[in-house]
């Protein structure tokens, strides 16, 4: 009820430019009538831009003359009714909410919705945390929440879902982000957090996680970065940790982490290894190619 008066206000605004519109239209169409019925004799002379050095008699060019000026007079009536439309548009009071705001009290009141846990019917331990959330955003969300509320799954039947490999911070975060598309990207947790966008496939998280960890590489934390990256499939992320590797290859190989990750990680270490060697063969063929030039 309470929108009908803002749709009716718009319905009239529609109609008064439409009403404005045709009025300018019916204006230029009479004027030029007017003009063309008037005998040639009878007209105003043609302006020097179409008249010869001759002063032109011939009924044909003077015709034309007549014509062109009428064609230059709707023209004008056509840019000043555009002008008139765009200043009464410009005068407006803008009342209507942009998407952007709409976005955000959508984010808002979701994000209200799972602080409170009104209405939820599902249960997700974490340890000794308990944590409420509701069926169907999870499902929306989520093709591995999905999965797990289908009708023959224990989840689905019982409402509770056991998480034994996330810690109750990042799970939150995670969830946070399911409700409002948007998420605190601590770096100390992001890494975990990566992994746990990964495990339950929500793609925009995971990819938010990989450019912030990329942003932030460095000769301490760079291999175990690359590593996750490999062990998660994160292409954007892989492709940045090698190229880190390849710029600062001694200082890296010569860290804890490197040789940390030799042992604990030896498969993907040997692909880490196969990369930095392509960007540095790379890199080398581009600078012989300069020096030859």
């Amino acid at each position: 009820m309470c929108a009908e008066p803002a749709e009716r206000k718009a319905e009239d605004g529609d109609s008064d430019s439409g009403g404005f519109g045709a009025t300018v239209a019916a204006t230029a169409f009479v004027l030029v009538l007017l003009w063309l019925s008037t005998p040639v004799e009878e007209r105003p002379k043609a302006s020097s831009w179409v008249q010869t050095e001759e002063q032109q008699t011939d009924s044909y060019f003077s015709a034309a003359g007549n014509a062109a000026v009428g064609a230059l007079l709707v023209l004008l009536l056509q840019r000043l009714w555009l002008l008139l439309k765009l200043v009464r548009l410009s005068c407006e009071p803008a009342n209507t909410p942009s998407a952007a705001v709409h976005q955000k009290t959508l984010a808002a009141d979701l994000g209200a919705l799972l602080q409170s846990g009104d209405s939820a019917d599902v249960v997700i331990t974490v340890g000794d945390t308990t944590l409420r959330a509701h069926r169907a955003i999870l499902v929306a969300r989520s093709p591995v929440f999905a999965a797990m509320m289908a009708h023959d799954c224990l989840e689905s039947s019982s409402g509770h879902i056991t998480v034994t490999d996330i810690e109750p911070e990042v799970l939150n975060q995670l969830l946070v982000f399911l409700y409002t598309d948007e998420a605190q990207l601590d770096p100390r947790l992001v890494l975990k957090l990566l992994v746990a966008a990964d495990k339950y496939q929500v793609h925009t998280l995971k990819a938010q996680c990989e450019y912030v960890v990329s942003r932030n590489l460095r000769v301490g934390n760079v291999v175990a970065c690359a590593v996750l990256a490999i062990q998660h499939s994160c292409s954007c992320l892989t492709e940045s940790s090698v190229r880190f590797i390849a710029a600062h290859l001694k200082q890296v190989m010569a860290s804890e982490g490197w040789a940390m990750a030799v042992r604990r990680h030896p498969e993907c270490m040997v692909e880490v290894s196969r990369l930095v060697a392509a960007v540095s063969s790379d890199t080398s063929a581009r600078s012989a190619s300069r020096s030859a030039r």
